[in-house]
Parts: C-alpha cells; sequence; structure tokens
C-alpha cells in the first residue's frame, strides 16, 4: 500500500525502540474535533487534564476548511489537540479508559478532525484533498516512523464522530451507504478487512439528527466489526449540537467500550466522569 505524503516535521517524541504500540485513528468533525474547555476539567475530572505518559498522539486540525493547527509529530496525549488550544475532544476520555484497559500496552492515537465537514466532499475517499487523504497519509507516515526506530505496532481501531454537517444534505437518506463505503474503504486501504470501527452517535436530543442517527445505527448493525457508542444522556452547551466538557470525557469512555468489547476485552475501571444533568 502506498500512503499518500503529507507534510509535517517529526519533532515530538520518538518512538522507542523494540517498543510495540497499539495505533487508534480518531476522525470527523466538530464533536470528534471537540469543544470541551480543559478549565472545566476540575474535581472528578481533574485527572484528565493531566498528561497521560501511555498515549502519545498525532493530530491534525482544520486545515480544509478552516486554519490547520497540529502537533510536530506525537506528542504525549494531552487537553490541546485540536482547533483551539485549552480544548479537548473524546480522545481524554478514550484514552485513559483504554490505557486502563490495556496497562501493558503503549499507544499511540492518530487524530484528524475538523468542524463543519461533511462526509459527502470533506472526507469522501475519491477526492484527491479531502480529510480522509490527510488521515491515510497520516497513518503512512506513522507507520514508517515507527519502523525507523526499530519499534513494531499493530493499527488496532478507529473511532468516527461525524454527520452534523450532513443532516442538511438533501441527499442525507445516502449517509447509510457512504458511511458503509467509507468503513469499506478504509479497512482495504489499510490492508485491515476486520478493522474495529465504532461510530459515535450524534446529540440524540436533536431531531434534525434524527436520519443520520438511524443511518449510524443501521451500519453499525449491518457491517460486522462496527460498534456504536450511545449519545444517551450526554447534554451539550449550545442547542443540542456540541457536547460539554463532562460529556465528552463521557463520550470518550463510551467509545472506549464499544471498541474493548469489539476486541473481546473487559474495561477497567477508571475515573468517574462528571454527573450528567439533563436540562
Amino acid at each position: 500500500m502506498v500512503f499518500a505524503a503529507f507534510s509535517a516535521a517529526h519533532a515530538g517524541i520518538q518512538p522507542e525502540a523494540g517498543q510495540h504500540y497499539a495505533i487508534y485513528l480518531l476522525a470527523g468533525q466538530s464533536n470528534m474535533d471537540g469543544r470541551g474547555k480543559a478549565n472545566d476539567l476540575t474535581g472528578d475530572l481533574a485527572g484528565y487534564a493531566a498528561p497521560h505518559d501511555q498515549v502519545l498522539i498525532r493530530y491534525s486540525s482544520g486545515g480544509h476548511h478552516r486554519r490547520l493547527r497540529e502537533s510536530e509529530g506525537l506528542i504525549v496525549l494531552q487537553p490541546g489537540c485540536n482547533e483551539q488550544p485549552g480544548q479537548f475532544g473524546p480522545e481524554l476520555g478514550f484514552g485513559h479508559t483504554m490505557a486502563a484497559a490495556r496497562p501493558d500496552q503503549r499507544l499511540i492515537f492518530i487524530k484528524v478532525s475538523e468542524g463543519g465537514t461533511n462526509l459527502r466532499e470533506d472526507w469522501n475517499p475519491d477526492h484527491a484533498n479531502s480529510l480522509y487523504q490527510r488521515l491515510v497519509g497520516i497513518v503512512g507516515e506513522t507507520r514508517d516512523l515507527l519502523a525507523e526506530h526499530d519499534a513494531t505496532f499493530e493499527i488496532a481501531g478507529m473511532i468516527w464522530h461525524q454527520g452534523e454537517s450532513d443532516s442538511a444534505d438533501p441527499h442525507v437518506a445516502q449517509y447509510a451507504d457512504r458511511l458503509t463505503g467509507f468503513v469499506g474503504r478504509i479497512r482495504a486501504d489499510l490492508e485491515l478487512p476486520d478493522l474495529p470501527f465504532v461510530i459515535g452517535e450524534l446529540c440524540a436530543d436533536n431531531p434534525r439528527y434524527e436520519t443520520v442517527i438511524a443511518a449510524q445505527k443501521e451500519v453499525a448493525a449491518s457491517v460486522p466489526g462496527v460498534g456504536f457508542a450511545s449519545s444517551a444522556g450526554l447534554t451539550t452547551h449550545d442547542e443540542d449540537v456540541h457536547f460539554d466538557f463532562g460529556s465528552l470525557i463521557e463520550l470518550g469512555r463510551r467509545f472506549a467500550h464499544a471498541m474493548l468489547a469489539l476486541e473481546g476485552k473487559p474495561a477497567a475501571s477508571t475515573p468517574p466522569t462528571h454527573t450528567l444533568h439533563h436540562r
């Protein structure tokens, strides 16, 4: 498999020779990018504000329609891996939960995200400059970097949160077919036909998202190896679009539980999340 080139400096943390890494891909639009504020991670969520040495991340946010912000190579998982400094997405809850479940495993996250992007064009695998192509290019570069440092790796799974921008598409009825094709394409391009893939539900309280949510559930139920992370009970900081800080942590934990279920591994204990309050 030949991966597209992606120009970014490897000025961050270098992989350890002889170490084995499990790589997880994180991709989507604004709720994957994250609009949670790190300053709100206090009390029982304070642990999520600290860097997690077991998990490295390379992130690339924006750059398609918005200003690009990205890490220079791999860094330690921490808040700020998104379009805006001092914010976070579901990667924190996902990372802490996965690390607790796999305490002897070093993890690498590759996160590509941008708010306001759709699956029909912005993430279309057949578009040469799409976010999909950027994701695949970064995966290829990360694999090469690990090989250069005599580290071994596996691409262990992918989580996906996207669809808000497709809800107003006049062709929204095609979303299930597009998402099914997307899953098949990433598996084919990575030469991993059984790659575990978890879909994150859009805000279930928003009636505008009913068609996309139905499509998400259809794909999760019909495509082997695809899981579903529910948004039931999660709360937003705006009009049922962007999850608030506590719900982003919980969403990440739900992504992890769904991924671990696909992997056949039990979830371990992680710090409790902020109590979710219904409006």
